[in-house]
């Protein structure tokens, strides 16, 4: 097993250093009351006090508390440690973007930057690499419970497990390329940002995600059940049996 080169602690620190930020900040404005949303246009529609604005913040800092609970129980067990090297970059990649948001959401409401849509593109754009990012380690998962596409077809048999995640990997990089074009162009056509911006989104999420699932199902119906899914159980069993005894001693 090849460890993470990314410690599981670092999204916390993270997380905790954006929260004291975002709060130091806050008490940097005079305004108590602000813009808490925004429609489609931009328009404020609701209002609400300036610390309301701590509640992403804080929803960040214990998503990161959950990972760091989840790698020290369930992700232990044998099935998921195949996977540390790829969850642990993953989470710590997907924390910074959340805190990324966070302060674009805070300036905004607070007035530090405009609220348009020129953010848009910008935003395409990351979530391209981050699709790029998920399709390159896609198909080197290994199969667990927790991590990828999770249903009986993928689940069951590990050569639907294999070919649907390659093909979600595959679908995952043309549709990362197609959201980081789409995100350039939304830079030069200001009027097309948010259709370029939903429309390639929704099409890499149906790409990545939902072709790869009904290819799955339909593999699954040809190979059958392999064992593969007892044999996940047989291995959570005992790596809960060790960690129980391993704490009665």
């Amino acid at each position: 097993m090849k460890k993470s080169k990314v410690p599981v602690f670092i999204p916390i620190i993270l997380a905790g250093i954006n929260a004291a930020a975002s709060a130091w900040y806050l008490s940097t404005v005079e305004a108590e009351i602000i813009p808490t949303h925004y429609d489609l246009y931009m328009n404020p529609d609701q209002y609400g006090s300036k610390w309301t604005l701590m509640f992403f913040s804080g929803m960040i800092l214990l998503l990161s508390v959950f990972f760091i609970v989840y790698r020290a129980t369930i992700g232990k067990r044998a099935n998921n440690t195949k996977n540390i090297r790829y969850e642990n970059p993953f989470f710590l990649i997907i924390t910074l973007v959340f805190c990324g948001i966070n302060w674009f959401l805070m300036l905004t409401s607070t007035g530090a930057i405009a609220p348009d849509r020129s953010w848009l593109p910008a935003l395409t754009i990351v979530l391209g690499l981050l699709m790029l990012l998920y399709g390159n380690i896609s198909g080197k998962i290994k199969q667990n419970f927790n991590f990828g596409i999770k249903f009986k077809s993928t689940l069951r048999n590990r050569t639907v497990w294999k070919k649907a995640h390659r093909l979600s990997g595959v679908l995952c990089c043309i549709g990362g390329v197609i959201m980081i074009i789409c995100g350039i162009i939304g830079f030069f056509a200001s009027g097309l940002q948010l259709p370029l911006f939903a429309g390639s989104l929704i099409l890499t999420l149906l790409a990545g995600l939902a072709i790869p699932t009904i290819y799955a199902a339909k593999l699954y119906k040809e190979l059958g059940d392999d064992g593969s899914y007892e044999e996940l159980f047989a291995k959570a069993d005992s790596d809960t049996q060790q960690a129980e005894e391993q704490e009665e001693n």
